[in-house]
C-alpha cells in the first residue's frame, strides 16, 4: 500500500505488474543457467549442450513483460554486489548531491559487508561470504556522509545478469532442432525509456554479453524465434529447421536515447549457428499496429550474421526457402567483435565472477 508504507512500496513496487526481466514462452540453453548473453560459438563438448529439440504447434500470445535494468555500480573495476550477487542500487540509496540516503535493503547489504570485513561473518560452505563484493570504499562513503561521483555498468539486471529483453522462442548450445508451425501474436515490451539524470550516465556495459551485442542496452528489444551457437543434426547430417511459423503484432516501447536503440526481430539467428533451414515462415511484425510519430525502434523480420554461411551449396550454410514473407527488412549484419577486459576474466577455479555479479552464474566466462 503506497499510503501505508510508502518507502517499501518505492522500494519494490513492480509498475506494470508483469515480469520484469528477461522472460520466455520457451527456453532450450546447454549447461548452467542462461543468466549470460546470447551463445556464439556451440561447444564441442557434447556433454554441455542440448540436442533433439522440437518445438511445435504451440500458440503463443498476449504476452507482456518488461525489464527493469538495475545500472551496476562500479569501484575500482568491480561491480558493487552483496553476497547473493545482488547489486547494490545507489540509484535508490544515493541523495541527489552524491550522499547516502538510507533504506532497509542497503542498510543490510552493507551490514552484512561490514561484518564481512570485520570478521564477524568468516567464510564458510554455509555462508558463502566469497560472493560479496562490497569494499570499504562504499563502507566508508556511507558512514562519512560524503559525496560521492559513482560508475555504472549498463546492460544488467538486479542481479547484474544480462539483460535480453523479451525472448519468446529462445533456442541455444542446441545440436539438431526443429521450430515448426508455431503462432506468436500480440507480444509488448512494455520496458520504458531510461531516465537520464546528473548522477547517472553508462561508464560501460556488461561484459558477459555477446561479442555481437557489447555496448547495447537489450531491456528494449524484443525477440519472437531467437537460435544462437546452434547447428543441424549432426549424426544424421540434416539441418534444423524454422519452418511454417507465424509471427505478427510485436511491439515495444520507444526511446529516442542512442545508448537505448531498440530492435523488434521476427527470426534472428546468432552467432556462428550452421546448417539451419528457415522456410514458409510469415512474419509481420507490424500486422494491425499503427506505429506512433516517434517511433524509432527497428523493424526487422529476419536477422542472421556475417559469420554464416548463407545459401551456398555448404550443408552448414543457412538456408533461406524462397517461401518466407518477410514484411519487413531482412537484415544481414556484419561480425562485430570487441576486446574483452583483463579486469574481466571469468575465475576458473570457483563460481564466483571476480568482478562482481551473479555467484552463480556460469558457462559465459564473463561478468
Amino acid at each position: 500500500d503506497p499510503q501505508k508504507h510508502p518507502e517499501e512500496f518505492h522500494l519494490f513496487n513492480n509498475e506494470f505488474r508483469v515480469v520484469d526481466g528477461p522472460c520466455y514462452a520457451f527456453l532450450v540453453h546447454g549447461q548452467g543457467p542462461a543468466v549470460g548473453g546470447q551463445g556464439f560459438d556451440l561447444s564441442n563438448d557434447d556433454n554441455v549442450t542440448s540436442s533433439h529439440v522440437v518445438l511445435e504447434h504451440n500458440r503463443i500470445r498476449n504476452i507482456q513483460c518488461w525489464t527493469n535494468e538495475i545500472p551496476a555500480l562500479v569501484v575500482d573495476g568491480v561491480v558493487m554486489n552483496d553476497v547473493r550477487g545482488s547489486v547494490f542500487q545507489t540509484k535508490q540509496a544515493t541523495t541527489q548531491d552524491g550522499r547516502y540516503q538510507r533504506n532497509p535493503v542497503a542498510d543490510l547489504q552493507l551490514m552484512i559487508a561490514q561484518a564481512i570485513h570485520d570478521d564477524v561473518l568468516p567464510s564458510s560452505p554455509e555462508l558463502q561470504t566469497e560472493g560479496n563484493t562490497i569494499n570499504t570504499t562504499m563502507l566508508d562513503w556511507a558512514a562519512s556522509h560524503t559525496t560521492f561521483s559513482p560508475k555504472y555498468r549498463c546492460n544488467g539486471d538486479s542481479m547484474h545478469h544480462v539483460s535480453k529483453g523479451m525472448i519468446v522462442i529462445r533456442v541455444e548450445d542446441t545440436i539438431g532442432f526443429d521450430i515448426r508451425h508455431n503462432s506468436i501474436d500480440n507480444v509488448e515490451n512494455l520496458t520504458p525509456p531510461q531516465q537520464r539524470d546528473g548522477n547517472f550516465s553508462c561508464t560501460d556495459y556488461h561484459a558477459g554479453a555477446s561479442v555481437e551485442n557489447g555496448s547495447e542496452r537489450q531491456a528494449g528489444h524484443v525477440r519472437a524465434i531467437s537460435v544462437s551457437a546452434s547447428s543441424g543434426y549432426l549424426e544424421a547430417e540434416q539441418p534444423s529447421r524454422i519452418v511454417g511459423n507465424q509471427i505478427t503484432s510485436i511491439t515495444t516501447t520507444s526511446s529516442l536515447d542512442e545508448e537505448d536503440v531498440r530492435s523488434i526481430i521476427g527470426i534472428d539467428i546468432q552467432g556462428r549457428s550452421e546448417g539451419i533451414e528457415v522456410e514458409g515462415n510469415d512474419v509481420d511484425l507490424l500486422e494491425g499496429i499503427i506505429p506512433q510519430e516517434d517511433d524509432n525502434n527497428d523493424y526487422i523480420a529476419l536477422r542472421c550474421r556475417e559469420s554464416t554461411k548463407i545459401d551456398n551449396g555448404d550443408p552448414r550454410s543457412i538456408v533461406l526457402g524462397d517461401d518466407n514473407y518477410f514484411a519487413q527488412q531482412v537484415q544481414i549484419l556484419r561480425h562485430r567483435l570487441r576486446r574483452f577486459l583483463e579486469s574481466h576474466q571469468h575465475v576458473a577455479a570457483g563460481i564466483e565472477w571476480n568482478n562482481g555479479g551473479c555467484p552463480f552464474a556460469r558457462g559465459t566466462g564473463y561478468s
